[in-house]
């Protein structure tokens, strides 16, 4: 019994340990300036700097929040522009409205347009399984006719789904350019 309890704490602090967002050797190395603008960089929300305190704090080590918050800054001039929006959008990344004014303004319109896309492109291929899977039946001897003719029926049925999803896609495709260049030049008459 010992042994099982020991062994559930090794697991059980390995586990918690690895839910840091930063390293004993990181939260040492106090490079806090990299740490904040990798964290703007990839749009983090602000509450990933608590997140750090609470590691660094495991290991007694303070964080710099003056220099978190400096590379923090260059970080999200990196990461909030229109060409990162649709980039991360169009991968299903999550946004947590970290960009600001109209700039956040402008990311969110985007990012929620090329989302759609991203939306569109998983129904794709999740009927592209669908179809895989009832070939695979298809393909098999033991399938009877009767059943070959539904699947065939189901197939050319997906089939059509999927050219739904394509004109779908080319069209929100073609509105995401559309938004891009709306909150392009929108942006560009704000800096003059």
């Amino acid at each position: 019994m010992r042994i099982i309890v020991l062994a559930f704490s090794v697991i059980l602090l390995s586990v918690l340990a690895a839910c840091a967002t930063l390293s004993k050797a990181q939260c040492q190395a106090g490079d806090w300036q990299n740490v904040g603008e990798f964290d703007g960089r990839m749009g983090y929300s602000f509450a990933r700097f608590s997140e750090h305190s609470e590691a660094c704090n495991k290991h007694g080590i303070a964080v710099d929040r003056d220099l978190y918050d400096k590379g923090y800054s260059k970080g999200l001039k990196l990461y909030c522009t229109p060409e990162n929006a649709a980039k991360v959008g169009l991968a299903g990344k999550s946004y947590y409205n970290v960009c600001t004014g109209e700039m956040g303004k402008s990311f969110l319109r985007i990012h929620r347009q090329a989302n759609n896309i991203y939306s569109i492109d998983n129904d794709i291929g999740s009927l592209q399984a669908q179809i895989e899977a009832l070939t695979e039946n298809l393909a098999d001897p033991a399938t009877s006719q009767t059943d070959r003719e539904r699947i065939v029926d189901d197939i050319r049925s997906l089939n059509d789904d999927i050219s739904r999803k394509l004109r779908d896609r080319a069209r929100e495709d073609a509105e995401l350019r559309q938004v891009m260049l709306e909150e392009q030049t929108r942006l560009s008459y704000l800096k003059d």
